[in-house]
């Protein structure tokens, strides 16, 4: 009992000491290694695979945070499904869908 409350003490220290040490690095390497940079606030972006997951939310954030996008879709009907959602949320000025298949070189060029 005494040995396991010795040992759970024991741990207790080293995750405090491991935090201490991890936030001190971190505020470190903040100041001195990180470049310093502006955050993008506007402009245009191009968004690959915009018809569906990742892609799509990806270019409805961006549209809704200002950005004008260049949403890329492989057919058509997903462009029309893209601008009918950019309607709703009130930023299908900020949404130009294009056709664009990247494993299709005729498309990219």
């Amino acid at each position: 009992s005494e040995t396991s409350l010795s040992m759970n003490r024991c741990i207790t220290l080293i995750v405090v000491v491991v935090s201490v040490l991890f936030g001190v690095l971190f505020q470190y390497h903040e100041r001195l290694l990180a470049p310093p940079y502006k955050p993008i606030t506007k402009g245009s972006v191009i968004v690959t695979g915009a018809s569906r997951g990742i892609g799509r939310e990806a270019a409805l954030h961006l549209a809704r945070s200002g950005f004008v996008v260049l949403a890329g879709v492989r057919k058509e009907q997903h462009s029309k499904d893209l601008i009918d959602t950019a309607k709703q949320q009130g930023i299908e000025q900020n949404i130009i869908p294009i056709l664009l298949e990247v494993t299709n070189t005729e498309h990219i060029e």
